[in-house]
């Protein structure tokens, strides 16, 4: 009798349907303070990244291939501290990682990367760590979220859809106007929804018609870790006869924290609420001069991460760098008291 139990409970197994549900998010990891990278020539674009990924990305390189995948792991265990390596192993370690970043683009028969990002610039150019993130995220193929557009027309109210944009990364420009000082500023100037657009919104119309585009975003829990990764533009466009693009300096108010309401979410009821446990600053003038310094917070403790040097900070201190930060790294957290 056991017997036929179980031999019927295999052909029940073997008849069911494949499970189609969607997998479930990555969980959020536990960073650590990590050790520094030396500075190989103007890499400290590329070691901020590095500090970023080896804290709050790491196990996503878990199961990525080639030499791109081998020289992450191995310098990311360094980095974390699972290997006793010293400084000069580490150093040796990220410029094997470089080389493998510039190796072409390429997938196995699996659709796997198997090849590096196709990264141009060589050691000792000044380089955009945002531009290395994005290249990196696009990579590892992480799950992204969505901006949809809704479009209204301005006589009969009737909505239609403007497209979806597919991001693991979200750029909020950052309009120099006196009433926009805090990264909430920002962000719900993104989603402001009193813009128009100017569309044929019919084939049978002559004329076009100035549509109020309304904008707001899907998916934020898809999200590696259900990370808010925001890229501040505070670099505008290249202008011609100018090396790089002029810098915006304006500090960023109240970094710490952020909401997005759940009018600005799509197929959401309720609030977001996410603060800040990592940032990118860049010091100096242009995207590809000056320097750059990556901040985690572990725990309670702010570390700053100054190529090979690696530091403490209060959370003044902190505060007083990411004002002035242009990559930020935001988790879901509770709400506040007050909200």
């Amino acid at each position: 009798m056991l017997l036929l139990l179980i031999s019927s409970c295999n052909n029940c197994n073997n008849g069911a349907k494949p499970n189609t549900n969607p997998p479930k998010p990555i969980e959020q990891e536990d960073p650590v303070i990590n050790k520094g990278i030396g500075n190989l020539g103007n890499t400290c674009y590329m070691n901020s990244v590095l500090q970023i990924l080896a804290s709050f990305y790491s196990n996503a390189f878990d199961k990525t291939k080639g030499p791109l995948g081998k020289t992450s792991r191995s310098l990311i265990k360094a980095i974390r501290g699972n290997e006793k390596v010293d400084n000069q192993e580490i150093a040796a370690r990220a410029e094997l990682f470089f080389k493998a970043l510039k190796e072409n683009e390429e997938e196995d028969e699996h659709k796997e990367n198997i090849g590096g990002i196709g990264w141009k610039p060589n050691i000792g150019a000044q380089e955009d760590a945002s531009e290395l993130l994005q290249g990196i995220f696009d990579w590892l193929k992480l799950p992204k979220a969505k901006t949809i557009g809704t479009l209204i027309h301005p006589t009969t109210g009737n909505e239609r859809s403007s497209g979806k944009d597919p991001w693991s990364m979200l750029n909020v420009e950052m309009p120099q106007q006196s009433n926009l000082t805090t990264m909430q500023n920002f962000v719900n100037n993104y989603l402001n929804s009193t813009g128009t657009r100017e569309v044929k919104w019919s084939e049978n119309d002559s004329i076009n018609v100035d549509a109020r585009y309304v904008p707001s975003l899907k998916d934020l829990d898809k999200l590696y870790g259900k990370m808010l990764v925001i890229n501040l533009k505070r670099f505008g466009n290249l202008i011609p006869g100018i090396v790089t693009p002029p810098k915006i300096k304006q500090e960023v108010e109240k970094p710490f924290s952020l909401t997005v309401r759940h009018d600005q979410i799509d197929g959401l009821s309720n609030n977001l609420y996410y603060e800040l446990v990592g940032f990118i600053n860049h010091i100096g003038e242009g995207l590809r001069r000056g320097h750059y310094i990556a901040y985690t917070k572990v725990g309670k403790q702010w570390i700053e991460y100054d190529d090979s040097t690696v530091s403490p900070r209060s959370e003044t201190d902190a505060e007083t760098a990411a004002k002035n930060a242009y990559i930020f790294f935001y988790k879901p957290t509770s709400p506040r008291r007050s909200e």
